[in-house]
């Protein structure tokens, strides 16, 4: 027993946390207020400026306005969460779609009105 408590407090902190890793226990605890960051989470604005941009410690303080008496690290793991699964399927904001004809399939129209005179009336 002594052994195994000297070999488990010369692991590095590393190895300890891939031997037991955290439990998802924190974003547990926030409860019914994912929705909640969810919801902020959508609607920031990127372009804001520097200073108005809504940083996690801003999220956590907000929360803290609604009633939330969980810990603030909960918060930073749940953003943190929430943005890889939005980079794992980027939204399409342009695409470009080649369109590749055969030779003589396709032609083009010119749609103005024009009067024509083929023959001499008689």
């Amino acid at each position: 027993m002594a052994a195994c408590l000297w070999i488990h407090s010369q692991l590095p902190v590393i190895a300890r946390r891939l031997l037991y890793p955290s439990s998802s226990s924190s974003i547990a605890s926030l409860g019914a207020f994912t929705e909640q960051l969810t919801t902020w989470l959508e609607t920031a604005r990127p372009y804001r400026a520097k200073k108005r941009k809504r940083t996690v410690q801003r999220l956590y303080e907000c929360l803290q306005v609604e009633d939330y008496v969980g810990g603030y690290s909960a918060v930073p793991r749940f953003v943190k969460t929430w943005k890889a699964s939005r980079s794992a399927s980027p939204a399409i904001k342009q695409a470009f779609v080649p369109l590749l004809f055969p030779a003589g399939e396709t032609c083009q129209f010119d749609w103005s009105h024009e009067n024509w005179k083929l023959f001499k009336a008689v």
